[in-house]
C-alpha cells in the first residue's frame, strides 16, 4: 500500500512541475501530462504502474457514466450510436493489433484494445461537451 502511495506521489509532484511548465509557457497541457506520466515512469516499479493504470481505467469509465445525461442524448443517439460503434470497434481492432505486434499476450493485447477503444471515446466525448458549452449549446 505504502508503495501505490509513493507512486501516487511522485506522479502528482511531476505531473505538478509540467504543468506549471506548460501554463507558464501557454501551452496546451495533455502533452506535457504525458511526458510527467513518461518521467514519472522511470522512477516507479512496473507492478505499482500497472496497478495504477488498472485502477484510472475503472476511475475514468465510472466518471464517464457518472456524467451520462439521457435526456439530452436520446435526440442524436440514432444518428450517433453507428459512429461510436464503429470507433470502438475500429479503435479496439487497431488496440489488439498494437498489442500483438509489440508482444504483449493474447489476453493482454485484447485488454489493451478494449482500452484503447473505450477511452478514445470518452475523450473525445469530454471534448465534444467541452467546445458545445464553450457556445452555449451544451446547456
Amino acid at each position: 500500500m505504502s508503495d501505490l502511495l509513493t507512486a501516487l506521489s511522485v506522479i502528482f509532484i511531476t505531473g505538478g512541475a509540467f504543468l506549471l511548465v506548460a501554463h507558464r509557457l501557454g501551452l496546451p497541457t495533455v502533452p506535457f501530462f504525458i511526458i510527467a506520466g513518461v518521467v514519472a515512469g522511470f522512477f516507479i516499479e512496473e507492478a505499482v504502474t500497472l496497478e495504477l493504470a488498472r485502477f484510472g481505467i475503472i476511475l475514468l469509465v465510472f466518471t464517464f457514466s457518472v456524467q451520462i445525461q439521457f435526456e439530452a442524448i436520446r435526440t442524436v443517439l440514432t444518428d450517433s450510436e453507428a459512429v461510436a460503434l464503429g470507433q470502438v470497434f475500429g479503435l479496439g481492432t487497431l488496440g489488439i493489433a498494437a498489442g500483438v505486434v509489440i508482444g504483449l499476450p493474447t489476453d493482454q493485447a485484447i485488454f489493451l484494445g478494449i482500452a484503447a477503444g473505450l477511452s478514445s471515446t470518452i475523450v473525445g466525448t469530454g471534448g465534444c461537451v467541452e467546445s458545445l458549452d464553450g457556445v452555449g449549446i451544451g446547456r
